[in-house]
């Protein structure tokens, strides 16, 4: 996994994606969160934040009117648990097409997961969506998550955004997935 704090000017609650674009916040009807736990994924309700998936997940349990597997039960309830082992966190917004990581998958079949999830479960295919990514003034993807929070205040900090020696880019997600995922 590739550890990444919230990068392309995303706060965990927005995404401005260019300067003459609307801002894309974290509660449009078109953002979903979403997270990796223990090999699954699990996604939020629109518009929602990634505390309250666990939360989501219960609802569609009772709206199903089933049990819910052991599994989901640990997800649901173990609290201490689900925070350390969650990962892949990110979000989608669906009227962009574009989707954003705080801790970026290096897994094939972790990436692979998340498209069929979101497939499966919202009928979204995302395969053709944008990813966000940071890079060096090298063309480098910036892995590290010190060298990723000097970019970020670098580009902050940069008056003139042209200055600064990282940069914002969206790339397929395919694009993606065949460079940086195993």
């Amino acid at each position: 996994m590739i550890k990444l704090k919230p990068m392309i000017d995303e706060s965990p609650d927005s995404l401005k994606m260019a300067i003459n674009q609307p801002t894309l916040s974290h509660d449009s009807s078109q953002a979903y969160p979403f997270t990796i736990y223990k090999n699954a994924v699990f996604i939020g309700s629109s518009g929602g934040i990634h505390p309250f998936i666990r939360g989501d997940v219960e609802d569609k349990i009772k709206r199903e009117k089933r049990i819910p597997t052991t599994f989901e039960q640990e997800f649901i309830y173990n609290a201490a648990d689900w925070r350390t082992k969650m990962h892949c966190a990110g979000r989608i917004w669906t009227n962009a097409k574009v989707m954003s990581f705080w801790e970026y998958p290096t897994s094939l079949s972790e990436t692979e997961s998340i498209i069929i999830k979101f497939k499966h479960e919202l009928n979204i295919d995302i395969s053709d969506y944008q990813i966000e990514v940071i890079y060096d003034e090298n063309d480098r993807l910036v892995v590290n998550v010190h060298d990723v929070e000097k970019a970020v205040l670098d580009i902050m900090d940069s008056k003139d955004k042209h200055f600064s020696k990282y940069y914002y880019h969206y790339m397929p997600l395919r694009e993606y997935m065949e460079k940086y995922c195993k």
